[in-house]
């Protein structure tokens, strides 16, 4: 008897496993896709942050001293120091994109921090080229 019922629903379970096993697989490997896109993202601000704090270590003295200010007076000035820091700060957390990649990455950064947030044509980093 038991011999019997397992030969009959031997088919229903293969189906039943195929329309279980299909969706959790596939919305597990979406949860992992976010999750490197948000690690990325979060390591890109990380180092954004960084660089920043880096740039700022040029800051003019003479505004330091008058006003008691951790400045500096103009941001052509600082602009190609962040941006090498930031270059710098992203090959070495993110070995496998070549120098290129980086120094696009930290071009589209320093715009889009000196230009309140955004990249010149409006748009945000794209991050999907540190998820490989």
């Amino acid at each position: 008897m038991l011999m019997k019922f397992l030969r009959e629903t031997k088919a229903y379970t293969s189906i039943f496993l195929c329309l279980v096993l299909l969706p959790m697989v596939t919305y597990s490997s979406m949860i992992i896709d976010a999750s490197r896109l948000q690690s990325a993202k979060v390591q890109v601000q990380s180092a954004g942050d960084l660089a920043m704090n880096a740039a700022m270590s040029e800051y003019e003295k003479v505004l330091e001293d008058m006003y008691g200010l951790f400045a500096t007076g103009n941001l052509d000035n600082i602009r190609p120091a962040v941006q090498k820091y930031f270059e710098e700060t992203i090959s070495e957390k993110f070995k496998n994109i070549d120098k290129s990649q980086s120094v696009e990455i930290a071009k589209s950064f320093t715009d889009m921090s000196m230009n309140a947030g955004k990249n010149p044509d409006g748009s945000d980093i794209d991050y999907t080229n540190f998820c490989r």
